[in-house]
């Protein structure tokens, strides 16, 4: 058991270490991730598959060699050592997947949804004629940015500098705006 946990903590030690140091100095060390991430991720919705990755297996693989290394020098029986091998490899595992996780919610992708604008309040800044007879220009806070958008009415005509509410989102992309 003892070059097995050597073999698991040198190399996923090593492979452990060159991540750590790759991601220190800027290399885009997420592409190899990535692949396996990205394989795994189309495999479905189960908790285990979504959770793999190849930093989670390296994690696992460093820790079991580690922590069986450390059960035999402690003189452990062998049953012992195994489950101290195991549980350290799948804490190990399931925290570095939670992180992973906690990294991805972070990305973003800056891409405006005009569709989130529904039920903002806009300002009008260029006077919006009323129901089918144009189009006007609001300033409207959607994805914690202003923005300038093309809008038409609901209703009435609404004047430069008027409250109104975004109620839709028409198919030309304008927000369908009423009044507030």
């Amino acid at each position: 058991m003892t070059e097995l946990f050597q073999w698991c903590a040198w190399i996923g030690g090593t492979i452990l270490a060159g991540q750590t140091i790759l991601a220190l100095i800027g290399a885009g060390v997420d592409h190899g991730d990535a692949v396996l991430d990205a394989s795994l991720a189309s495999a479905g919705d189960h908790p285990f598959l979504g959770a793999l990755s190849f930093r989670a297996l390296v994690a696992f693989t460093t820790f079991f060699g580690l922590a069986g290394l450390a059960a035999e020098q402690g003189g452990a029986a062998p049953g012992t050592t195994m489950v101290l091998a195991l549980a350290s490899g799948v804490t190990a595992f399931v925290l570095i997947a939670q992180a992973m996780r906690w990294v991805a919610r972070l990305q973003s992708s800056g891409t405006l949804e005009p569709r989130r604008a529904i039920g903002a309040s806009a300002r009008v800044y260029l006077r919006i004629p009323k129901a089918g007879e144009g189009a006007g220009r609001v300033h409207v806070d959607v994805q914690g940015r202003r923005i300038e958008a093309r809008a038409v009415s609901a209703g009435p005509e609404f004047p430069t500098g008027a409250l109104a509410r975004v109620v839709d989102v028409a198919p030309d992309g304008a927000l369908v705006v009423a009044p507030h």
